[in-house]
C-alpha cells in the first residue's frame, strides 16, 4: 500500500488535542485559518449579541406531577430550537 493522506478540517480547533498523540489521527501538524470577514463564531453569538440570542428561561420548580402546560418560557425556547434544528 502507497502513502496515505488524511485532511481533518474541522470549526473546532482544539478537536485534535483530544486525540492520543498515539492514535493514528492524531496530527503531524496543524495549520489554523484565519476566519472569513462575514465567519460568525461563539464570541459574536454569546458574549456580543447576548440580549438578542440567550433568553432567559423561569427557573420555577416544576410540580412532581405532570403538567398540564409547560411553563411559557420553556415552551418558547422549545419551540425557537425545534425551528432552528428544522431550519438546519
Amino acid at each position: 500500500m502507497g502513502p496515505q493522506l488524511y485532511v481533518q478540517y474541522t470549526a473546532t480547533p482544539y478537536a485534535p488535542l483530544l486525540l492520543e498523540v498515539e492514535d493514528f489521527l492524531s496530527p503531524d501538524f496543524v495549520e489554523l485559518l484565519r476566519p472569513g470577514p462575514n465567519y460568525v463564531g461563539g464570541r459574536d453569538i454569546f458574549v456580543e449579541n447576548r440580549h438578542i440570542v440567550v433568553r432567559e428561561v423561569d427557573d420555577a420548580p416544576l410540580p412532581s406531577v405532570s403538567p398540564k402546560r409547560l411553563p411559557a418560557s420553556l415552551r418558547e425556547a422549545l419551540m425557537d430550537f425545534v425551528v432552528g434544528a428544522a431550519l438546519c
